[in-house]
Parts: structure tokens; sequence; C-alpha cells
């Protein structure tokens, strides 16, 4: 991104960069598609700090 950050700037950024490939997880913005995923999952933080799904 060029110039100053500003919320267009950086709403711009975000829907033309490509897909990001965040290690099997994609995130994908398009300027009619701002939702990034249509990935869900729910994740409890068990008893002692641990993650279970």
């Amino acid at each position: 991104m060029k110039g100053p950050v500003t919320t267009e700037s950086l709403r711009r950024s975000i829907e033309t960069s490509p897909p990001m490939d965040l290690g099997g997880y994609t995130l994908a913005f398009r300027p009619d598609n701002r939702n990034g995923s249509s990935f869900g999952d729910i994740t409890m933080l068990a008893s002692g700090g641990k993650f279970a799904q």
C-alpha cells in the first residue's frame, strides 16, 4: 500500500490482494464479497488452558 493508511486505502488494498493461504486456511476478499472465508469452526478453551474442538 502506498501513501497514508486510511479506511479507504486499507479496504482497497485488501480487496485487490490475491487470496492469502494461512497454512491451509485461505482468506480471500473481493469488492462483492467481504466475508473472507466460508469456513467456520467452534473452539472451546478447556480447563488447564488447552483448546478443544
